[in-house]
């Protein structure tokens, strides 16, 4: 699975099928786990961004495709608000940056 996941690297609307596969078939879901990869897969999206409004809109459609459970939790759930949650874009990249870390191992 790891190297199916390293080819769709950047394609995050594929990693997440890949990694649904994977937990239906192990039958457990393992939220660190995901959430580590999703985030980790959205930073990498961040860093090669145009601007802060495309990242916004790509993180808002990443947010869509998610299951609704998961698009309530925090960090997840203000991806859905995109950057017009924070009217300045600072404020839009701080949260960005601290949602990026809330997966990552210590």
């Amino acid at each position: 699975m790891l190297a199916e996941l390293e080819v769709c690297s950047g394609d995050l609307s594929r990693s997440i099928q890949l990694l649904e596969k994977e937990f239906r078939e192990k039958g457990v879901f393992s939220l660190e786990e995901f959430g580590r990869f999703f985030f980790q897969e959205l930073e990498g999206a961040y860093h090669r961004r145009r601007d802060l409004a495309s990242f916004s809109r790509m993180a808002y459609r990443a947010w869509g495709i998610l299951p609704v459970v998961l698009q309530q939790l925090p960090p997840f759930r203000l991806l859905g608000y995109g950057a017009q949650t924070f009217p300045e874009e600072e404020d839009s990249r701080e949260y960005y940056l601290q949602a990026f870390r809330s997966f990552r191992q210590q």
